[in-house]
């Protein structure tokens, strides 16, 4: 008889503490994306210090300014791309360290 064990995932090691401004700007921008486009929040995100990346379900096209205005907290937050393919609009962006 074959005895099956199931291991447990090993997934990468990722902490959204690790630089706090990058974290709030995501909650931001999802905020920002739920109220002016009716989308649900990032279906996918990839946040680091340097830059980071959300993607949207759109129905269309949307174009949005590219930038927001900064807070003490985080810094300049700046939108850096984005692309339009499939109903999936992907922004990358990054916080500009003071």
């Amino acid at each position: 008889m074959k005895s099956t064990i199931m291991e447990e995932p090993i997934l990468n090691s990722h902490n959204k503490e690790e630089y706090p401004p990058m974290h709030t700007a995501e909650h931001i921008l999802n905020g920002t994306m739920v109220k002016m486009f009716g989308c649900p929040r990032s279906r996918s995100a990839h946040i680091e210090r340097k830059k980071s990346k959300c993607d949207y379900l759109l129905y269309a096209c949307a174009c949005i300014g590219a930038h927001v205005n900064n807070t003490s907290e985080i810094g300049t937050f700046k939108i850096l791309s984005h692309d339009f393919e499939d109903s999936r609009w992907r922004v990358r962006w990054k916080v500009i360290e003071k």
